[in-house]
């Protein structure tokens, strides 16, 4: 699962990794991925285009790994130029897509982008909970199990922020 978030809502993005990783799922968070944190040591004398094209491509790698997507959806998520494309990325080819979905936060309930439309939205971790639940039971159903039990979240539990 890729968790899609603009940086000032990194503690939504966080409990929505812990959540996911409770439900069973892999999943790929920028803060939390070794290759981006260690691109200032490895880039360091780049220009900024280079740099850019590096960031690129390992979030794409990113997209490319998830069948799933969680987008947080804020009011700072609204200058993001990323979580319309990740959201997009990783959204199932079919018009409506049950795999795409997204956290909208209480002060985004009735103006939120219309692309959201096309995915599931929740509004509380109970929601996001229950997404998952049913998520991960139709992809057993269709697929092999998953092999990663619940529970392999490093670190403190993220505080309690979805609302």
């Amino acid at each position: 699962m890729f968790v899609s978030h603009q940086q000032r809502n990194r503690d939504e993005a966080l409990r929505i990794a812990y959540l996911a990783d409770r439900a069973g799922f892999e999943f790929w968070l920028d803060v939390l991925d070794p290759n981006l944190a260690a691109l200032d040591r490895r880039f360091a004398s780049a220009t900024q285009t280079q740099r850019s094209l590096a960031v690129a491509a390992i979030v794409e790698m990113g997209l490319l790994n998830s069948t799933h997507v969680k987008a947080v959806i804020t009011q700072e998520s609204r200058s993001s130029r990323w979580v319309p494309y990740e959201y997009g990325r990783v959204k199932d080819k079919k018009l409506l897509a049950a795999q795409a979905a997204c956290w909208l936060a209480k002060s985004e309930s009735r103006e939120f982008p219309d692309y959201l439309f096309l995915g599931e939205r929740s509004q509380s971790e109970k929601d996001v909970r229950g997404w998952l639940r049913r998520e991960r039971k139709k992809w057993e159903q269709n697929h092999a199990p998953l092999k990663r039990p619940a529970g392999n979240w490093v670190g403190a539990e993220p505080p309690k922020c979805l609302n």
